[in-house]
């Protein structure tokens, strides 16, 4: 029984997969690659063959849910379980830039706030970027813009940071 078992609460995630498949896969003398595969839950896989994917039309993109229509993509896996592969591969590099862009234009008011919130004691504008920043660092290896609830967590959290902004200055 590995140590990191006992922290696991779920038996194929956390810190207990990435120990255990790191341990078999040393076993085994696999490569590198597969290695980050089998701790990544495959998503080296999805990335290359939606990177590989954006390559038959890198400007416009393949178009809404075009990863799904990749023809060599693992077969379970219906988005490419990364944001910034995801713009890429559906609306190319000048869809993917004007869509980071936009989120980049939400975000960095909001880290300029960040200072003056926590001196002001804005618990509730924290609270709510605090989800938008862990919802969109998980963005970045999972599903959250793709899937409906994450996504309604989302566009209820970016409403309501204004007017939790406002009020801070009225009080």
């Amino acid at each position: 029984v590995l140590p990191a078992e006992k922290m696991a609460i779920y038996e194929w995630s956390g810190l207990q997969r990435a120990v255990k498949v790191t341990a078999i896969t040393a076993i085994e003398d696999k490569s590198v690659e597969h290695l980050a595969d089998q701790v990544s839950s495959g998503r080296i896989a999805i990335w290359s063959a939606a990177l590989n994917a954006a390559k038959k039309a890198p400007w416009f993109g393949l178009g809404p849910f075009g990863y799904y229509f990749v023809e060599d993509r693992p077969e379970r896996y219906e988005h490419t379980h990364n944001l910034l592969i995801e713009f890429i591969v559906e609306w190319g590099v000048i869809g993917a830039l004007l869509l980071s862009g936009f989120l980049l234009s939400l975000l960095l008011p909001m880290v300029f706030y960040c200072k003056k919130a926590v001196q002001q004691g804005n618990v509730a504008w924290l609270t709510v970027a605090s989800v938008l920043l862990v919802l969109n660092i998980n963005a970045l290896t999972d599903g959250v813009y793709f899937i409906f609830i994450p996504s309604v967590m989302l566009a209820t959290a970016y409403a309501l940071l204004w007017p939790l902004k406002l009020r801070s200055h009225i009080n």
